[in-house]
C-alpha cells in the first residue's frame, strides 16, 4: 500500500467516526461540516485508488454504491433547492421537498456514505487478473473469449427484440436478458485487447448498439449505468496514466448523464409529441434528476420519523426474504413495495389507472422495519454483503470479475427498498452464474494445458 493509502486509512477511520456521531446526535455537527468532510473523502479515497495495484478497487460495489448515493440524495436535493420556480412539481410540494437538505435523514446517507469509502479503502483485489486480461494468453484464447461472448450478446439482442417487436412473448425469462447481455459484454470488453484491434472496435461497437437496443425498447437506467461502469473497469484494468484517468472520467461524467436525458427527451418527445429542444431537455433535467431525488429523499425523512422510535413489531432481518428464489419459495411475498410506500410516506393517491411508486432509499426499509435500530443492523448487513461480493469479484479471477462489472447497475441502486434490493442481485446473480463457471472452467483448462494456449 501507499504512503497516500495508509494515511487515508486513519483520515478515513477519522471521517467515519464522526459521521456516525453526527448521525447519532445531528446537533453537535453542522451538515456543512459533515458534507464537507465525507465529500474530501471521497477525493482522498480516489487518490488512494490511482496508482496500478490498487486502482481495480474504484470499481468495487462498496465504493461505487457510496458515490451513487451521495450524488443522488446529497448533491442532487441541494441542487433541486437552488431552483426558485419549478415547473414539474407544485409550489406547495416544492417547500416541502426543500426540507430535506440539512435533516435527519441527509445525516444518515452521508454517514452511510462514509462507512462505505472506509471500508472500500480495505479491498484490495487478488493477483493475476491484469495478467490474464493483457498478458501471457493475448491472441487464439482471447478471440476465441470474445467471439463467445459477442454471440451470446447477439442472442440477448435478438431476445429484445422478439419479445418487443416480433409479437414472441418471453416474460418469464425475459428478466434474465438484460444480465446475461451485461455479463457476455462485460467479458468482451475485458478479453477484447488481447485479441487484437479489430477486436477492441467491434466489442465496443457492439456494446453501443446492444445498450442502445435495451435503452430503446426497456429502461434507460440500467444500460447508462453499465455503460459508465464498463468504462471505469476499462480504466481499472489498463495501464493508464493519470492525466488519460482524469480526463476519462471527466468525458465519462459529462456524456453519460447528457446520453440518458437525451434518450428520455427522446422518449417524450415519442410519446406526447413534445417537440426536441433545449427548453424539453431542461425540462427533463428538472423532471427526472432533480425533482425526482427531491421527492424521493423527503420520502425517506418522512418515514425516518415516523419509525425512528418503534419499539414494537421490529423485523431487522425482513430483507432475507429476498435471497430465497421464487422458484424455491412459490409463495414468496411481493417485495416490491413502491405503491404502498408512496401511499404511506409520500402523500400520492392511488389511480385505478396508474399506480405510482416511490423508492426510498436502501436505508429506509430497516428504519421502517426496525426504527434506529433497524437502520444499524441494515448498514451492518450492506456492508457485510458488499465487502463479501467485492472480494468474490476482485479474488476468483476474470470471470468473477466479469460477473462484479455485470452487476454493477443493481449492486450501486442506492433508492431501491433494501428487501427488493437483495432479492435484484441474487437473482441476476444466479442467471450470470452459469456463464461465469463456463468461462471460469475454460480459463483454468487454458492455464493447466499448454497445447490450449496460443503461440506468443
Amino acid at each position: 500500500m501507499t504512503r497516500i493509502g495508509r494515511y487515508y486509512r486513519i483520515f478515513g477511520l477519522a471521517a467515519s467516526i464522526i459521521a456516525i456521531t453526527a448521525a447519532l446526535a445531528p446537533s453537535h455537527v453542522p451538515i456543512e461540516l459533515l458534507r464537507t468532510l465525507v465529500f474530501a473523502q471521497i477525493v482522498w479515497t480516489a487518490i488512494s485508488l490511482v496508482p496500478d495495484r490498487e486502482r481495480l478497487a474504484i470499481i468495487s460495489p462498496l465504493f461505487l454504491l457510496a458515490i451513487v448515493g451521495l450524488i443522488f440524495y446529497a448533491v442532487l436535493p441541494l441542487a433541486y433547492s437552488t431552483i426558485e420556480t419549478p415547473r414539474y412539481a407544485y409550489p406547495e410540494q416544492h417547500a416541502r421537498y426543500l426540507t430535506y437538505p440539512g435533516s435527519r435523514a441527509e445525516y444518515l446517507v452521508l454517514q452511510f456514505g462514509s462507512l462505505c469509502l472506509y471500508a472500500a479503502s480495505w479491498i484490495r483485489p487478488g493477483d493475476g487478473i491484469r495478467e490474464t486480461i493483457s498478458g501471457g494468453w493475448a491472441g487464439k484464447t482471447h478471440r476465441m473469449v470474445v467471439t463467445a461472448a459477442l454471440t451470446l450478446t447477439a442472442m440477448c439482442g435478438v431476445a429484445f427484440l422478439a419479445d418487443a417487436r416480433w409479437g414472441i412473448s418471453l416474460d418469464s425469462v425475459l428478466w434474465a436478458v438484460p444480465p446475461i447481455g451485461f455479463f457476455s459484454l462485460a467479458t468482451a470488453l475485458l478479453f477484447a485487447k488481447g485479441a487484437g484491434r479489430w477486436a477492441v472496435i467491434v466489442v465496443i461497437a457492439a456494446t453501443l448498439i446492444f445498450l442502445a437496443e435495451f435503452a430503446a425498447l426497456h429502461l434507460a437506467r440500467l444500460p447508462m449505468a453499465f455503460l459508465g461502469f464498463a468504462g471505469l473497469s476499462v480504466i481499472a484494468t489498463s495501464k493508464i496514466h493519470r492525466k488519460q484517468i482524469v480526463a476519462g472520467v471527466t468525458i465519462a461524467a459529462v456524456a453519460v448523464p447528457l446520453i440518458a436525458i437525451g434518450a428520455v427527451s427522446y422518449r417524450a418527445h415519442s410519446n406526447s409529441g413534445a417537440a426536441l429542444s433545449l427548453d424539453t431537455f431542461t425540462l427533463q433535467v428538472e423532471r427526472k434528476i432533480l425533482t425526482r431525488q427531491a421527492v424521493s429523499a423527503w420520502c425517506f425523512e418522512q418515514a425516518r420519523k415516523r419509525h425512528w422510535n418503534d419499539t414494537e413489531n421490529r423485523r431487522y432481518f425482513g430483507f432475507v426474504a429476498g435471497l430465497v428464489p421464487r422458484a424455491v419459495w412459490p409463495d414468496k411475498p411481493n417485495l416490491s413495495r413502491g405503491a404502498e410506500y408512496a401511499v404511506k410516506y409520500c402523500g400520492a393517491r392511488i389511480n385505478s389507472e396508474k399506480i405510482h411508486a416511490e423508492a426510498l432509499t436502501l436505508l429506509a426499509e430497516p428504519v421502517i422495519q426496525g426504527g434506529k435500530y433497524g437502520i444499524i443492523v441494515g448498514e451492518i448487513c450492506l456492508l457485510v454483503i458488499l465487502g463479501v461480493a467485492s472480494l468474490l469479484f476482485f479474488r476468483t479471477g476474470v470471470a468473477g470479475l466479469a460477473t462484479g462489472i455485470a452487476l454493477l447497475p443493481w449492486l450501486t441502486s442506492f433508492e431501491q427498498h433494501m428487501a427488493f434490493y437483495v432479492a435484484n442481485c441474487t437473482k441476476m446473480f444466479l442467471a450470470m452464474l452459469p456463464f461465469a463457471i463456463a468461462l471460469h472452467l475454460f480459463l483454468r483448462q487454458v492455464q493447466k494445458n499448454p497445447k490450449l494456449r496460443p503461440e506468443q
